[in-house]
């Protein structure tokens, strides 16, 4: 959209699938936008890893290979990560 700010500068925030489609896409958007991310994968490796070598330092955006069922386990997941947590997208 143009026109169209995102400021999430120091925010964290999670997303689960987001090695491809419209989750890659949802994490390019947050890096873009300042936010630190963390999101998860379950099989493709090499596009989380490009992924994370085009949007940010490893500091600022982190892939995780885990299978993320619940929401419980998912808030366990980036609470090791980051603290505090601002978004999440799941």
């Amino acid at each position: 959209m143009a026109g169209v700010r995102l400021a999430l500068d120091g925010k964290v925030v999670l997303i689960t699938g987001g090695s491809r489609g419209i989750g890659a896409e949802t994490v390019r958007l947050f890096c873009e936008a300042g936010a630190r991310v963390a999101f998860s994968f379950r099989k493709a490796r090499e596009r989380a890893v490009a992924l994370v070598a085009e949007t940010a330092e490893p500091e600022r955006c982190r892939a995780i290979q885990q299978e993320l069922s619940t929401p419980q386990m998912a808030m366990r997941l980036l609470l090791r990560q980051w603290r505090p947590l601002e978004g999440w997208i799941f």
